[in-house]
Order: C-alpha cells, then sequence, then structure tokens
C-alpha cells in the first residue's frame, strides 16, 4: 500500500487533533479527575446500591420508566413524589441538574429538591444525562423526557397535570438545556415559572477552567492526593488546544446569546427567576439578562427577576457523602463510599446557603419578590434603574 507523504501528513495531523479532542474531553469533563472522581465513584456507587434497594427505601425518589416497549434504550426520569401528607401534589417541577451531577439529581440534588418539595407539596420530575458538546441534542432529549413524563403521571397516578401549575428548575447547564428546550418547542408556555439557578452558557476552553475551579473545590473538602501540579499543567494545556483547533460546545456562547435575544421572548422573561450566588464566578446571568434585554418587545416591566443569594456555584449541590440519612443503603455500601471519599461522615457543601437558597426559590414559586438582588458591579457608583427592578423594588410601581 502506498501513501503519499502528504497524504501521510494528513494522517498523522488528524490522528493528533483526536488525540488533543480526548484529552481536551476528559479534562473539560469535571469527572476526569482523580479527586472529582471519587465523587462521581460515590454517587454511582450509591445510586447503584439505591437501585437495589428502591423497593425498600423509605424516601419518596422513584424512578419512571418512560420506554416503549419496542425499544432497546433505557428511558426514565426520576420522580421525587410530594410528601405523604399530600394526596396529589399542589404542583409539578420539571429539573434539570449541571454538568456531571446531573446525571445523579436524585443524589447530588436530593437535599435541595426534597426541601423544597416538603415546603410546597410538590412533585420534582429530575431528568438525568450524561454531559455531551450537542447541547441541543441534550436539550431535545431531556425534552423529550420531561413531555413523556407528563402523560405517564396523568395516565398511571392519575395526577391532573394540565390543572397543577408547573415550574422548571434549572442549575448551571441544565439552565443552558432549559432555555435551548423552551426556545425550541415552547415548553414554557405551559409553564408557571422558570427557575435558572447559575446559569452559565461558557464555551469549551473557559469550562476547562470551570473543571479545574470544581476539582480544586473537591480537594479542599476531600483532601485529595491527586498531583496538583500535573493535572494544572494537563488543564492549561487543554484549555490553548480548544482554542487551537476551534472545538467547541454547540450552541457555542455566542450563538446562544443569539438564541436567547431572538426566541425567549418577553412572555417567557417575565415567568423567569435567575438565582445568583455572591461568590459564583461561573455564573452567565448578568450576560443573559443583557440578551434578555435586547430582545423584540422586551421592556423593563418585563425583564427576568434575579435573586442575589450567598453562596457559590455548587450550592445548590449538598451531599451528605456519609448516607448515614439515606434509608435502604446498607452498612457495606456506606462504609465503601466513606472509602472511596476519603473520610467517614461529612458532607459536601454549605447547607445554611442551601437552606437559603431553598427559602427563596420557594418565595418565588409562591409570587414573592426576591429578597434583594444580586451583587454585580459593586464598584458602580449608581444603581442603574434595572437592577432596582431585578430585586423586586419596583413591582409596585410596575403593577
Amino acid at each position: 500500500l502506498r501513501v503519499s507523504t502528504g497524504t501521510f501528513q494528513i494522517l498523522k495531523h488528524e490522528n493528533a487533533v483526536c488525540r488533543k479532542k480526548s484529552v481536551i474531553m476528559q479534562v473539560a469533563n469535571p469527572n476526569s479527575d482523580p479527586a472529582s472522581s471519587e465523587l462521581t465513584s460515590a454517587l454511582a456507587l450509591l445510586d447503584e446500591e439505591w437501585q437495589k434497594n428502591q423497593n425498600k427505601n423509605n424516601n419518596r425518589w422513584e424512578t419512571l420508566d418512560l420506554a416503549d416497549g419496542d425499544s432497546m434504550k433505557m428511558e426514565f426520569v426520576y420522580l421525587l413524589r410530594p410528601p405523604t401528607n399530600f394526596i396529589r401534589p399542589t404542583s409539578v417541577i420539571f429539573f434539570l441538574g449541571g454538568a456531571a451531577l446531573g446525571q445523579f439529581p436524585h443524589i447530588a440534588y436530593s437535599e435541595m429538591l426534597t426541601r423544597i418539595s416538603n415546603s410546597l407539596g410538590a412533585a420534582v420530575v429530575a431528568a438525568p444525562f450524561a454531559t455531551g458538546l450537542d447541547h441541543f441534542e441534550l436539550a431535545k432529549e431531556t425534552g423529550e423526557l420531561f413531555r413523556r413524563s407528563m402523560i405517564k403521571c396523568e395516565e398511571e397516578l392519575q395526577w391532573p397535570i394540565e390543572k397543577l401549575p408547573r415550574y422548571a428548575l434549572a442549575h448551571s447547564l441544565g439552565a443552558k438545556l432549559t432555555i435551548i428546550n423552551i426556545a425550541a418547542t415552547g415548553f414554557g408556555e405551559d409553564l408557571q415559572g422558570i427557575g435558572l439557578v447559575s446559569y452559565n452558557n461558557f464555551g469549551l476552553s473557559k469550562s476547562v477552567g470551570m473543571a479545574k475551579t470544581f476539582v480544586d473545590s473537591l480537594r479542599q473538602t476531600t483532601a485529595s492526593s491527586t498531583n496538583a501540579g500535573m493535572m494544572d499543567t494537563l488543564f492549561e494545556f487543554a484549555e490553548q488546544v480548544t482554542q487551537g483547533i476551534g472545538l467547541d460546545f454547540q450552541p457555542n456562547p455566542e450563538v446562544m446569546d443569539r438564541l436567547v435575544t431572538m426566541k425567549l421572548s418577553p412572555t417567557f422573561q417575565s415567568k423567569t427567576r435567575l438565582f445568583c450566588f455572591d461568590e459564583d464566578g461561573l455564573d452567565c446571568s448578568e450576560r443573559l439578562l443583557e440578551c434578555c434585554q435586547s430582545s423584540e418587545g422586551a421592556s423593563m416591566s418585563t425583564a427576568p427577576t434575579v435573586s442575589g443569594l450567598p453562596g457559590t456555584h455548587l450550592t445548590p449541590v449538598f451531599l451528605k457523602l456519609g448516607v448515614d440519612d439515606l434509608d435502604g443503603v446498607s452498612d457495606e455500601a456506606k462504609e465503601m463510599a466513606g472509602e472511596v471519599i476519603g473520610f467517614e461522615s461529612a458532607s459536601f457543601g454549605n447547607e445554611q446557603d442551601l437552606n437559603g437558597l431553598v427559602r427563596e426559590v420557594c418565595s418565588w414559586v409562591t409570587g414573592k419578590a426576591a429578597t434583594r438582588g444580586p451583587k454585580w458591579g459593586a464598584t458602580r457608583t449608581r444603581e442603574p434603574e434595572y437592577a432596582r427592578r431585578l430585586s423586586g423594588a419596583m413591582d409596585a410601581e410596575i403593577e
């Protein structure tokens, strides 16, 4: 077989690009680092044990099978039923989590969602998804899961879904997917409200930096023995390569901004509440608001409201990694999870900040204004008029 020098060089280049893409995808995924792999490995372990003991569990999470009879693909959502003192839910919340952790919403976000459900008497439908570059496809898949879950709940659980208030609640990447789904399908038309927590729209190269921040946070919590210098070098290399070969998410940040401006109508905007944390360098909510203000027909009265809260990007994730409070998990699984994480009975996250988020979400669902606005542009000498609208201070005037 004769191969010309030019062809060989092309093949060699393509092979190098593929290898670089492989490295990038490993680094851009927070699960790739041993420190964060420990967390997601523990989540996977707990999930496996949870599935084995699902019928024995006293908690209210269950899987809702949505697969067609002829389908070989596993299609399901996690359903959190309302507290037992409610015959039927007062409302339904459709939830999407962030990258990686959103694959295990019934574990990673269980504390937040259970507390919201307890306070409101709501049911929660959480769609799991695996992280990927094609966010259009992820939005399509999760949106279809939500659509079919409504039919399932109505037919099998006899819940009057069409008559119940419905809300979308999403964190980080999940917030981006929610907007794409609304823009493409009109999913938001039947929603009472759209809650976006720490909306994230960074490109892939910046997401590498996000992954590093995530891993650093985990290192502080788990005291991982990971070679920090080696990982930092790998992160820097991956960030440079993503920019060099033009690899990015679909849609990329610029396209997503245009999508928001063109497709997130004032009607949808007026239903939207942004939840932003004071120490969150990964939040793109301010840019999202600017795009909303640029959309046709937008006005001060239809702009999304914004709740400012103490906390970080990972505040919605509160994990009792000791699993002492999870029913249906064997002692052996608890011990194994403790060994994987590196400590026996402790928590990941800030419970005080989590409770503040839960209260603010519940307050929003019940129609109350934001407790306070976000701490954006702290150096501004004069607070712009729209910022006062964000915190709800102008609600009375507008009405």
